[in-house]
């Protein structure tokens, strides 16, 4: 299980790498069905993007730990989660996206949840850590 957890961390991370990049150097051309938009709305993605892009990397620290952690893994895929919902609320505010946005919305929520499955199955395993909470 954890070899599974581990290929699919890094391979999460890679992908989120490319797509951030991607939407830092290109903007809102870079944004599937978008209109035109003003030099804020391009700044904003462009931001996101170097964002997603740096989300991506952390995905890859995770995957490269040993042990992995699963907190970190639990907080990267919750943290992919809330994109999802994300995604929900702007389309109950502002309408249906493009249908690619909305197959990304799935994917969002389906990613996180084998992650949580992996991480569940591979609690028991020495390869696993749980970091203990500071209370």
């Amino acid at each position: 299980m954890v070899k599974y957890l581990r290929f699919l961390a890094l391979l999460t991370g890679v992908i989120c790498v490319g797509i951030g990049v991607y939407h830092a150097l290109f903007g809102v051309d870079s944004v599937i069905g978008a209109g035109p938009a003003d030099a804020t709305v391009d700044s904003q993605e462009r931001f996101y993007g170097a964002l997603f892009a740096g989300y991506g990397a952390a995905w890859i620290l995770a995957a490269r730990q040993e042990p992995i952690s699963a907190n970190v893994i639990r907080l990267l895929a919750g943290t992919m989660f809330l994109g999802g919902t994300a995604r929900v609320i702007s389309w109950v505010d502002r309408g249906a996206p493009n249908w690619f946005y909305a197959v990304m919305m799935v994917v969002e929520f389906a990613v996180p949840a084998v992650f949580f499955a992996l991480v569940q199955g591979s609690a028991k395993s020495v390869a696993l850590e749980d970091v203990p909470s500071r209370r």
